[in-house]
């Protein structure tokens, strides 16, 4: 009967305008929500290969407050109680607390009916499990995570249903045998696509959903986007992670944007930004070509940034090319470098403004370089992988294949902003500042923006590390030379000693190794605090924090679980909310939500461009 009435090239409209109806409710979402700050914790610091800013990250209910870095992994992942009391775990102190299913847990998973038989690293993460040596079982599972705007407990967005792997024995090895076990989670912020499926312990397939995806289809940000600068423990940087949004004032340069999440790598060099040169052999203040491969210039190659990875993964030929300029050996037990903390260059070096610079293009052919200090670069292995602190420099040499390219981790990302906006493929990098920083600017992606706006007048990247890297005065810098190439040194062989120069030696080793003990005091004095029992970064709950059950993970059934769940606005369980209604699967959205929260400063960035119907992932 329609096509009787209706002419024929309008009929042939009609699924395009239906398209277009959906397309306009789906892609407009909440576009006037706010960004979502989500606090670092900065009272700690974690890793035995850092020391890391991580976030506390609320999950499950009642809340269970987790340890997690932020990641670009697929899927995010919690750890285990039971995965450090163990007797095989080699678990990094203090020990982090872990997670103990809930009832409500039980209730959304029909038990643990929905969650997945034990999967293998390299079949949930093919790419982190090569580069870190992953060996071990997770499984996936459905689950929440409540997030608090700007560490506001009483401002919380529950994101429910998300897909969370949970880790009970995975481990991190290195090719020497040391190895330890992960107790840090991860917070997911992929958003390349909304949902992860797996097959399940019924037989059957669970489907499960993404943080960023929930948050904007839950209208709690304005777009599937994010903007992080991870900041550093070591000048103290605190960490920023915007959801919908970034801080401007950690973005110093104007950024370059690639269509996809890898930025074209076109040199690495060695700079001194003021002062005389500590580099070992050269004479000069900047040494550039030593991006190489094969012992020639690479060719510009990808280079994806992802915080949830620790270290800078590079040719072989190029970390060799940049250590020989460094008082560093490497070491094939970590295929790391490890730093000569004995030599008057380590502490120039890492002291005054002398930093590893990687020069990009975007993907419309614009320039931009990144300056990473090599104060940044003076990382610590402590126990279980070293028996006593040991400073290393990571660049960790990797040969890249089509399924596992070359990768910048946190050690990059230390001062190196990037951003994502999903929904119009646009990936972000821009240098980030050093300690002496601008004021905080949050600022809102919208879900057209295909440009970001850096800080108004910005500084020089310099400029931002004055209080903490001093410049070495002429004459007082030991660059030029070295007594080793820079990658591998050899002990010479033993003809004697007279008594007087063993004392000498003596006095020498006993002097180095209190100054070495000094040093690492300092270092890590701000570092590791127990914190077993520790409480958000915005201190205390205000809601009521029940003890987890003492029995590990012995599953409680959906039948155990006490009805009903309290719905009030800071607790309520999976798939309800603050009503204590069940919540609709928002698949599209007809309604605009309650704004939220105003952000102080907030301004959406006016430079962006139309997203063509039907193009958003």
């Amino acid at each position: 009967m329609y096509e009787l009435w209706v002419p024929q090239k309008l009929a042939r409209l009609v699924p395009a305008l239906l398209l277009f109806i959906c397309s306009a409710h789906v892609s407009a979402q909440n576009a006037n929500a706010d960004p979502w700050p989500i606090i670092y914790s900065t009272n700690n610091s974690i890793g035995p290969d850092g020391p890391w800013w991580f976030l506390s990250q609320a999950t499950d209910f009642p809340d269970q407050i987790l340890s997690v870095y932020p990641s670009l992994s697929q899927s995010s992942m919690i750890i285990s109680k039971n995965t450090c009391t163990s007797q095989t775990a080699d678990c990094p102190l203090p020990v982090q607390s872990g997670w103990t299913p809930s009832g409500a847990y039980a209730n959304v998973n029909n038990g643990s009916l929905t969650q997945s038989p034990p999967l293998s690293p390299s079949e949930w993460n093919s790419n982190t499990a090569t580069l870190l040596g992953q060996d071990g079982y997770a499984f996936y599972t459905q689950q929440r995570f409540t997030i608090h705007r700007n560490g506001d407990p009483n401002s919380p967005a529950f994101l429910d249903n998300l897909a969370i792997l949970v880790s009970t024995n995975v481990t991190v090895g290195f090719p020497g045998g040391a190895k330890y076990t992960s107790d840090v989670g991860l917070f997911s912020l992929s958003g390349s696509t909304a949902k992860v499926s797996w097959a399940n312990e019924n037989k059957t397939t669970s489907t499960a959903n993404q943080p960023l995806a929930v948050a904007y289809n839950d209208d709690h940000i304005p777009s599937r986007s994010f903007g992080l600068h991870i900041g550093s423990v070591e000048p103290q940087v605190e960490g920023s992670l915007v959801l919908g949004g970034y801080d401007s004032s950690r973005c110093i340069t104007e950024p370059i944007s690639t269509d996809g999440d890898a930025f074209s790598l076109v040199d690495i060099s060695l700079n001194v930004s003021s002062g005389a040169s500590a580099f070992l052999n050269s004479k000069t203040t900047e040494i550039t070509g030593l991006f190489k491969v094969d012992g020639q210039p690479a060719s510009p190659q990808g280079m994806l940034p992802d915080p949830g990875l620790p270290y800078l993964y590079l040719p072989k030929d190029t970390c060799d090319a940049i250590a020989a300029h460094l008082p560093v050996t490497y070491s094939s037990d970590f295929n790391l470098y490890l730093w000569d903390t004995k030599s008057v260059a380590y502490e120039q070096i890492v002291s005054s403004p002398h930093s590893l610079v990687f020069s990009f293009t975007g993907s419309d052919g614009a320039k931009g370089t990144i300056n990473v200090p090599f104060a940044l670069l003076n990382l610590t292995l402590t126990q279980p992988l070293a028996s006593s602190p040991t400073a290393y420099f990571p660049c960790s040499p990797h040969e890249a294949s089509q399924d596992v390219p070359y990768y910048l981790g946190r050690a990059f990302l230390q001062a190196a902003f990037v951003s994502y906006n999903y929904n119009t493929d646009k990936y972000f990098l821009a240098q980030a500042p050093g300690p002496d920083g601008l004021p905080k600017n949050i600022k809102r992606i919208s879900s057209t923006d295909s440009t970001l706006a850096s800080a108004v007048n910005p500084p020089t990247w310099d400029s931002t590390w004055a209080s903490a890297l001093k410049a070495l005065e002429s004459g007082t810098a030991t660059g030029g030379s070295s007594p080793s190439n820079g990658t591998t040194v050899e002990a010479p062989a033993d003809k004697g000693l007279s008594t007087g120069g063993i004392v000498g030696i003596v006095i020498t080793v006993v002097a180095a190794a209190v100054a070495a003990v000094v040093f690492f005091v300092r270092r890590r004095k701000i570092q590791h605090k127990n914190r077993q029992n520790q409480s958000p970064p915005w201190g205390a709950p205000a809601w009521e924090q029940k003890p987890p059950p003492s029995n590990n993970l012995e599953m409680p059934t959906p039948a155990t679980v006490q009805q009903p769940y309290d719905p009030n606005h800071a607790k309520g369980y999976y798939g309800y909310g603050q009503n204590g209604q069940q919540q609709p699967q928002h698949q599209t959205h007809f309604t605009e939500m309650p704004a939220t929260q105003p952000v102080s400063e907030l301004e959406s960035d006016s430079r962006s461009r139309a997203v063509e119907l039907g193009t958003e992932r």
